[in-house]
């Protein structure tokens, strides 16, 4: 690959990701519009023509590590690394 076929395929990368950051915020936008008309019609279930809608509560439980490592000390321990790569353009 050449110089600039790589600088086409760069232009084209970022292109694109802006494009899909529009789409991603239009996309919460719309997710807030549902998500505020079953609010409003206090429901967890709407079943429409082609589609269903289904709001379900979850708990999610984290674990405090500023408050492990001031009862325990360090994690290192009990720590796993893994190695990932990450392509980054600017």
């Amino acid at each position: 690959m050449t110089k600039n076929e790589i600088t086409k395929v760069v232009e084209n990368i970022k292109q694109l990701e802006s494009m899909a950051e529009e789409i991603k915020r239009e996309l919460k936008k719309e997710k807030e519009k549902v998500s505020t008309f079953m609010n409003e019609n206090n429901t967890k279930k709407y079943i429409g023509v082609d589609f269903t809608i289904t709001i379900s509560e979850y708990e999610r439980k984290t674990l405090d590590k500023v408050s492990l490592i001031a009862d325990f000390g360090s994690l290192e321990d009990y720590e796993k690394v893994s190695l990932c790569s990450r392509l980054l353009i600017k």
